[in-house]
């Protein structure tokens, strides 16, 4: 591969949607950088010395990319630019402003919510990512107009056009308070130490609900060093199929629930993040089986049994 074509690969990673998602998305306010899991409560319990532990690519010679735990500043974790401050603000002051109240209906329908507008603004992201290098490596005649790689770049936009008609429909909801249109399953996961914090919005492949799949909403954070929320959301119509995906958490004893919902996490999300501390006390093991799994799970769902796997 020439420098030139290196440097259009580095590039085209560099690259992010810029809007502002507030429903209608007819706001042309610039979107600053915001998080999706609250900073300044959550991540005061999760941080050590400023920092996280999150996960991160690492380009490797030749150009292989590699997926590593390491430290990303509190400030720096979880941040998207899918609000302008106005909205951002409006939106979110009720749970970034509040102490969370697992009984608040509006509370528990903006977690998700911001979740959904998280997912959607990494999705355009990543169909403009790939749009733009098929189309590099089309101009510069690497590829063949009919090439997996054009079907990739289609089934991204595609995807995102999917998602984006998910969000129209929460959109509508938020506009009219009906925060009922969501339901919740709640779990209280009892920790000796904060550990994990989650926000997440992924799809059920396996089942196909209105001709598109079911998606699961899904925010694990901590509210104290005793104790931790893990909160799954969907539309009240899929309840029953997520209860059917949880049905391992649903009936199962608490230390054995921690297991099963690390294993989502995992198998699921890209955006969690975990307190330094309780990192330190994995083994090198620990961490090959985790990024092992979930760079195994990236295009498929597999549901494996180690306990390594358990992220608490």
């Amino acid at each position: 591969m020439s420098q030139n074509h290196l440097k259009d690969f580095y590039d085209t990673l560099k690259i992010s949607a810029s809007l502002c998602l507030y429903p209608g998305m007819s706001c042309k306010e610039k979107p600053i950088k915001a998080h999706s899991i609250q900073n300044s409560r959550v991540f005061d319990l999760l941080n050590s010395e400023g920092h996280v532990i999150g996960l991160k690519p690492k380009i490797l010679d030749p150009h292989q990319p590699e997926i590593i735990f390491d430290k990303i500043g509190r400030n720096k974790a979880s941040i998207f630019e899918g609000f302008c401050g106005k909205h951002d603000k409006e939106l979110f002051n009720e749970i970034d402003n509040f102490e969370f109240d697992r009984t608040n209906q509006k509370q528990l329908f903006l977690l998700a919510y911001r979740s959904v507008a998280k997912e959607l603004h990494a999705c355009i992201s990543k169909a403009i990512k790939i749009q733009t290098a098929y189309l590099n490596t089309k101009e510069n005649n690497i590829l063949s107009e009919h090439s997996r790689n054009a079907l990739f770049a289609t089934q991204c936009i595609v995807d995102a056009c999917d998602l984006l008609e998910f969000k129209n429909q929460i959109d509508l909801a938020l506009l009219n308070g009906d925060y009922q249109v969501l339901t919740h399953r709640i779990f209280e996961l009892e920790t000796s130490s904060t550990t994990l914090a989650c926000s997440q919005l992924f799809s059920n492949d396996a089942v196909i609900y209105k001709s598109s799949v079911s998606r699961i909403i899904m925010n694990i954070f901590p509210k104290s060093e005793k104790l931790t929320y893990a909160i799954f959301s969907s539309t009240k119509d899929e309840k029953g199929i997520v209860d059917d995906y949880l049905h391992k958490c649903i009936h199962t004893s608490s230390e054995l629930r921690k297991y099963e919902i690390s294993k989502m996490v995992i198998r699921n999300s890209e955006n969690f993040f975990l307190n330094p501390k309780h990192f330190e006390t994995w083994s090198k093991i620990k961490q090959v089986k985790i990024l092992k799994y979930l760079v195994d799970t990236l295009f498929q769902d597999l549901d494996r049994d180690d306990y390594e796997y358990n992220l608490f």
